[in-house]
Order: C-alpha cells, then sequence, then structure tokens
C-alpha cells in the first residue's frame, strides 16, 4: 500500500472525525443548560407545534454547521439574545462549519 492511499485512508477518517466532533462538542456545551433552565420553557410552548428542546439544540447546532440558518422556532434566535453560552457555541460550530473548514 502506497503512501497516497495511506494518507486517504486517513484524511477519510479525519474529516468524517471532525465532522461529528465539532457538532458534538457543540451540543454537549448547550445541553445541559438548555434541559435545566426553565427561562425559555413559555417560548417552546407558544410554538404551534410541540418543540422538543434536544430536537432544537440538535437542528441549532446542525443548521449553524451546515450554515442554513434556518430554526424551530419562530423567532429565530431573537428570544435567545441573552444566552451567551448557545451564542458562543453555535458561533463555533458557525465558525468550524462550512465557513471556517479550510482555516481549521
Amino acid at each position: 500500500m502506497s503512501l497516497r492511499y495511506m494518507a486517504l485512508d486517513f484524511l477519510s477518517f479525519l474529516v468524517i472525525a471532525y465532522f461529528v466532533l465539532v457538532q458534538l462538542i457543540s451540543i454537549v456545551l448547550i445541553a445541559p443548560w438548555l434541559s435545566t433552565t426553565h427561562k425559555y420553557d413559555e417560548l417552546f410552548a407558544s410554538q404551534s407545534r410541540l418543540v422538543n428542546k434536544s430536537w432544537f439544540i440538535a437542528f441549532q447546532i446542525m443548521g449553524s454547521y451546515t450554515g442554513g440558518g434556518m430554526s424551530l422556532v419562530d423567532a429565530g434566535m431573537v428570544p435567545f439574545q441573552q444566552a451567551y453560552l448557545m451564542i458562543f457555541a453555535m458561533l463555533f460550530a458557525i465558525l468550524a462549519g462550512n465557513h471556517g473548514l479550510p482555516i481549521l
């Protein structure tokens, strides 16, 4: 096996690990905080359909990583203006995702 194929094997592992770990780190930062705080319960209850907090977190992080800009909450990220942990975790996912992948 040549060095070129060994490098391609390693790169295929590295890209998949990077994809999973960046999102997992962001989810691990936000999930315990949002599940324990009850400040935003009224926001989730006021949606036309029930929005589960864990699904919301996963959707927000995946959307941030891919640069989709979508949200499961009608008001987007406006109600979370003071949620700095969530903002910084999503900022990390945005910069480490499609926008900053070549740099990182």
